[in-house]
């Protein structure tokens, strides 16, 4: 069992990532500004905060095993609208999360873009 942080775990792919980790047996953390919206997420812990926020990404991050990072802001109108806060959030928070776990042995960086191109890679037994 291993102690798994999910940025962005309230949005739409981080839901099937923390569904799949519960099912897993993990202990699932869920860093977001969003309240999950599924019934699951009962067993995951939620900690409401800001991914742009470099002391609460040290927080969050502290003692995890693993962190998937999914938080951004998304949508061609939000991107076009609010370009300074999506840069600041799709970008920024992506450097302050990897700046503080430089000293970590395992992360994983995720997005929704460009995966196609991608192999396929499946994480099972110790190597998950």
């Amino acid at each position: 069992m291993m102690n798994i942080l999910v940025t962005g775990g309230s949005g739409f792919i981080g839901s099937f990532l923390v569904d799949a980790l519960i099912k897993r047996g993990d202990n699932v953390y869920i860093l977001d500004v969003d309240k999950p919206k599924y019934d699951l997420y009962a067993q995951a812990h939620f900690i409401y905060g800001d991914i742009t926020s470099r002391d609460t990404v040290a927080q969050a991050v502290a003692g995890m095993d693993v962190v998937f990072h999914l938080a951004g802001l998304l949508g061609t109108h939000e991107l076009i609208e609010y370009a300074h806060r999506a840069t600041v959030v799709n970008v920024s928070s992506a450097v302050f999360l990897y700046d503080t776990l430089k000293d970590y042995e395992q992360y994983a960086h995720t997005t929704s873009q460009h995966l196609h191109f991608l192999p396929r890679i499946t994480l099972s037994g110790a190597d998950a």
